[in-house]
């Protein structure tokens, strides 16, 4: 019953991020910043997509890296793919640090 799971909210991201995305049979690693559980993963695991997620009160995931925590305040020891922050840009504070951040967490590939 999220309203961010309504598809008046996914499709034109998923339109999007179809657009970009290449569809290599190489597993992709991503990070979504700002979500809580699985069920919003589902969109990117059947792309074969490696995936993690942060966020504060994040619950436990046998199939997506979830990570209770702040994202300025976690730091990673891989590189990603994609980052997404689809339902978390008003709690964003300092945007020219969070965009650094991710630019430094970004695979150059």
């Amino acid at each position: 019953n999220l309203e961010s799971m309504n598809d008046k909210y996914r499709t034109p991201f998923h339109n999007t991020f179809n657009y970009v995305f290449n569809g290599t049979e190489t597993i992709k690693k991503l990070l979504e910043i700002g979500c809580s559980d699985e069920e919003q993963f589902s969109f990117f695991l059947e792309k074969n997509i490696s995936c993690a997620g942060i966020s504060p009160g994040a619950t436990n995931s046998d199939k997506v890296t979830m990570i209770d925590g702040f994202y300025e305040e976690k730091r990673f020891d891989c590189k990603f793919d994609y980052i997404v922050s689809r339902f978390n840009l008003e709690h964003i504070i300092d945007p020219d640090r969070f965009l650094s951040k991710i630019r430094t967490e970004m695979s150059q590939d």
